[in-house]
C-alpha cells in the first residue's frame, strides 16, 4: 500500500507546457493498494483555470473499487459553452454500462434553472457506443421537463465509431401536454435525415424559445433536415403553425405557413448570426413583412 499527498499554497501556480493554472490552495492526496488492486484519489482546489474554463471550489473523489466511482463537485464551472453553479457529477460502472448522474444550476441566472440528469453508456455486440437517458428532469423557472425512460430501445443515441454513423432513437422532452421529439440518422454527408417535432408548446412557458421577449401562442410542427444520395444539397423543410401568436402586448394572429418562418429567420439575421438584441417591435414588423409575401 502506498499513500501520497501534494499541497499547493502559492497563488498562480502554472503547470509547465500546459494551459493549466492553479490559483489558491490546492491539495491532492490518495492511496494505491496492490492487493487487492485499488486506488483512491482526492483533489480539493480553490480555483483552477484551464484555457477558457474556470473551476471554482473543486472537490473530486476517485475510487477504483468494483464500480470505479468518480464524484466531482464544483461551486462554479465557468466556460464559453454553458456556465454552471452548484455542479455535482457522480459516475460509476455497473455490469456492462457506465452510469452518469449530474445535478447543476445555470450560473448567475435570475430564473430558477437547474438539471437532474441520469444517463448510461455501453458498447453493444456490434461495437456501437450507445448513450442513453434514464428518467431525468430539466427545471426551467416553474416548468419541469422530463426526458429519458427505462426502455433501452428509445431515448438514446447510437454511434458506430468505425463507420462514423449516428442514430437518434426518439429523444423526447415532456412537460404536461407539451412534448418535443428528436429523431433521425446520419450515415454520410450525402445520406442523413433528422427531424424535430413540437407538440402544443406554450411559448409563454417555454424559456428555451422565449429568450427575453414576452411571447404568447401555441406551437405545433416539424423541422426536418435531410439529404439523399441524389440530392445536391441538404434539404430543409418546415411544417409549423403558431396559434394566437403575440409579442409583448401586440397580437399577431395565427401563422400556418412553414415558409413564413424561414423568411422571418433570414430577415432577422445578419451575416448568418441572429441579432438577439432586436426589440420586440422590430420582430413584429419583420413577421408582418413576411406574412405579406
Amino acid at each position: 500500500s502506498y499513500t501520497y499527498s501534494l499541497k499547493v499554497t502559492a497563488p498562480n501556480v502554472k503547470i509547465i507546457n500546459t494551459p493549466l493554472l492553479f490559483d489558491g490552495k490546492t491539495q491532492i492526496e490518495g492511496s494505491i493498494n496492490t492487493t487487492p488492486p485499488r486506488s483512491v484519489m482526492d483533489v480539493v482546489a480553490e480555483r483552477i483555470n484551464y484555457q477558457n474554463v474556470l473551476i471554482d471550489t473543486l472537490s473530486m473523489h476517485l475510487d477504483t473499487d468494483s464500480k470505479n466511482t468518480l464524484t466531482f463537485t464544483a461551486q462554479k464551472l465557468i466556460n464559453p459553452l454553458y456556465s454552471m453553479q452548484d455542479f455535482k457529477l457522480i459516475s460509476y460502472r455497473e455490469n456492462d454500462s457506465l452510469y452518469v448522474d449530474a445535478d447543476f444550476k445555470k450560473w448567475n441566472s435570475s430564473t430558477d434553472v437547474f438539471f437532474d440528469l441520469h444517463s448510461y453508456v455501453y458498447e453493444d455486440s456490434l461495437r456501437n457506443v450507445v448513450f442513453g437517458l434514464l428518467p431525468s428532469e430539466v427545471h426551467l423557472e416553474k416548468n419541469t421537463w422530463n426526458i429519458g425512460g427505462q426502455d433501452r430501445d428509445i431515448d438514446r443515441i447510437t454511434w458506430n465509431a468505425q463507420h462514423n454513423t449516428i442514430n437518434i432513437d426518439s429523444l423526447t422532452l415532456r412537460s404536461g401536454d407539451s412534448h418535443i421529439v428528436c429523431q433521425g440518422f446520419y450515415n454520410t454527408a450525402r445520406d442523413m435525415d433528422f427531424d424535430i417535432s413540437a407538440h402544443d408548446i406554450d411559448l409563454a412557458r417555454s424559456v428555451l424559445v422565449r429568450k427575453k421577449y414576452p411571447l404568447d401562442g401555441v406551437v405545433n410542427g416539424t423541422l426536418r433536415i435531410s439529404r439523399g444520395e441524389e440530392d445536391p444539397t441538404i434539404v430543409p423543410s418546415v411544417d409549423m403553425s403558431i396559434k394566437n401568436l403575440g409579442i409583448d402586448e401586440s397580437y399577431i394572429g395565427n401563422l400556418k405557413n412553414g415558409f413564413v418562418f424561414l423568411n422571418i429567420y433570414f430577415r432577422l439575421t445578419e451575416t448568418g448570426r441572429v441579432k438577439w438584441k432586436l426589440k420586440s417591435k422590430t420582430i413584429k414588423r419583420e413577421i408582418q413583412r413576411a406574412l405579406k409575401l
